[in-house]
């Protein structure tokens, strides 16, 4: 959430020597440089938007690795998220379309999701991962 701290963890493994060091940075910025496990640091979540997290770790030999992840900071305690249909696909009027939707509450737990059509409220799942069944009328 927007403006609050973030652990990142990381576990980092040499299958034939040693990890000599690793280092998060934050869209390009250094977190720092950890040279010892736990490989962990926080960063506090500022501006809103995806951002790129990154963990880059050399090994004895001078072997790099790096891993990169897109996070979306926001400042709204409930983020919700169709994926099923995508934008833009095609149903059919008259056909049952299997809606789905990622929801996340950052401060509390999410108790139930609500499906809306043109405003109209036409399915209510109380457990995740919430799917609904929606018919397209003309």
């Amino acid at each position: 959430m927007l403006g609050a701290d973030v652990n990142i963890q990381a576990s980092i493994n040499d299958a034939d020597g040693t990890v000599v060091s690793a280092e998060a940075s934050v869209n390009g910025a250094s977190l720092g440089l950890i040279s010892t496990a736990p490989y962990q640091w926080t960063w506090n979540a500022i501006g809103a938007g995806e951002t790129t997290v990154t963990v880059a770790a050399t090994d004895n030999e001078g072997n790099t690795n790096q891993v990169n992840r897109v996070v979306s900071i926001t400042d709204q305690p409930l983020v919700t998220e169709i994926t099923s249909p995508a934008s833009g696909d095609v149903v059919a009027v008259g056909k049952a379309v299997t809606v789905t939707a990622d929801v996340s509450a950052l401060q509390s737990e999410v108790t139930s999701a609500e499906l809306f059509v043109n405003g109209l409220l036409v399915a209510t799942d109380n457990k995740a991962p919430y799917q609904f069944s929606w018919t397209p009328a003309q």
